[in-house]
């Protein structure tokens, strides 16, 4: 079986800093690889260790993807295929992209992340399902089978589970309920360096980006802290902690 795992690559946000005198981020942020495409691939690892096959990580990033590719790699991916350009980056043109270069291969069933951490928007499966024409279910909790060319799984609607039967090939979105990424060795770290990372262009894909916005300004909201100072001896401070929380209200 061929699974095609597309991945993200996102900002640290525990490392994301704000200067406070022009609420401006920091731009030199760690990047790292989002946690629900772990679980993406840590699912397809599973499928190919039941049903044999290759396991291909696919993503489109910064200049600095081919360093947060390796994480995928250490993981126990075999290869991995990116667009390492700067690019608008936004929901329509990554889809597209992702969607040229699966067309351009032939895979049994292709794996994402429900949503990202930084803008959990859900969208990527879906479109790219749509633009290669090719069947969908998203929120998936569980694999349950795969087997004759059709793929059986349960769908997390929140108030209720739903089992959902398609033929592959088949777009499968999972949630972090899936299961629990594994952590790399040293070993695996070391193997991931050697492992074949096949870089295309923007040109290489003929692929013509949109650009629908231009973003202005980036600040972080304005925050008035009151600095109200409580002291007393115990009894005294709960009291006061009450009539601050009822004036608050």
């Amino acid at each position: 079986m061929k699974i095609a795992v597309c991945v993200k690559e996102i900002y640290n946000l525990e490392q994301v800093k704000i200067i406070r005198e022009t609420r401006e981020p920091i731009l030199d942020v760690p990047k790292k690889l989002d946690d629900l495409s772990k679980n993406a691939i840590e699912e397809a690892l599973r499928i190919r260790e039941k049903h044999g096959g290759e396991v291909v990580a696919i993503s489109a990033g910064s200049k600095d993807l081919k360093k947060t590719i390796k994480e995928a790699l250490a993981m126990g991916a075999d290869r991995a295929i990116i667009v390492s350009e700067d690019f608008q980056s936004n929901a329509e043109n990554t889809a597209l992209i992702l969607s040229k270069i699966l067309s351009k291969d032939s895979f049994d069933l292709i794996l994402f992340g429900d949503a990202s951490s930084d803008e959990y928007s859900a969208q990527m499966a879906p479109r790219v399902a749509e633009l290669l024409r090719i069947p969908q279910i998203t929120y998936v909790r569980e694999i349950k089978e795969i087997s004759d060319g059709k793929i059986v799984c349960i769908r997390d609607m929140d108030y209720y589970y739903e089992t959902v039967e398609s033929n592959l090939p088949c777009v499968v979105s999972v949630t972090n309920e899936i299961n629990e990424p594994r952590i790399p060795a040293l070993k695996d770290i070391l193997k991931a360096s050697k492992k074949p990372v096949d870089v295309v262009s923007l040109n290489d894909l003929k692929v013509e980006l949109v650009n629908p916005y231009q973003i202005l300004e980036n600040l972080a909201p304005e925050i008035d802290r009151k600095q109200e100072v409580i002291q007393g001896d115990l009894k005294e401070v709960v009291k006061q902690i009450v009539e601050v929380i009822r004036r608050e209200i």
